[in-house]
């Protein structure tokens, strides 16, 4: 039985790392689901959009530690990967139905770029500085 929980330990634990990773999803935007609004006007797709890349999601390798050395406080230490959008882009033909600002309406084609694919990248601090997961004030006023 003890071999069997460690057997099944290890199998979990292997399934999970091959599972833990980043993938994106892709979407049809539906006419009209794209809008962009400028100092010209506005506009909106006039056609769906195929193959966009909306969401990453999975786990990516992270790690975080305390260090201690002799005569010294204990120091945090890690680094942080998360899954999300990489700035590679692909450029997309859309057809776009735009209303100027004076009421007249145009049709035009626009490469617009969307990203491409998820992968894992460094984590940003966020938070207030001094707040839980954000970046530690100046030195006296922790």
């Amino acid at each position: 039985m003890y071999t069997f929980s460690i057997v099944l330990v290890l199998l979990v634990a292997a399934v999970g790392d091959v599972l833990g990773t980043c993938t994106g999803t892709t979407k049809i935007l539906s006419k009209g689901e794209l809008k962009i609004t400028g100092k010209k006007g506005s506009c909106e797709n006039s056609e769906p959009i195929i193959g966009v890349m909306t969401e990453c999601a999975g786990s990516c390798k992270s790690s975080s530690k305390i260090s201690f050395t002799g005569g010294k406080r204990p120091k945090p230490e890690g680094s942080c990967e998360c899954c999300k959008l990489q700035r590679e882009t692909e450029e997309t033909e859309v057809k776009l139905a735009c209303t100027k600002t004076d009421g007249t309406k145009v049709n035009i084609t626009k490469k617009i770029k969307f990203p491409k694919s998820c992968g894992c990248g460094e984590c940003k601090r966020g938070g207030k500085k001094g707040g839980k997961g954000g970046k530690k004030g100046k030195p006296g006023k922790n």
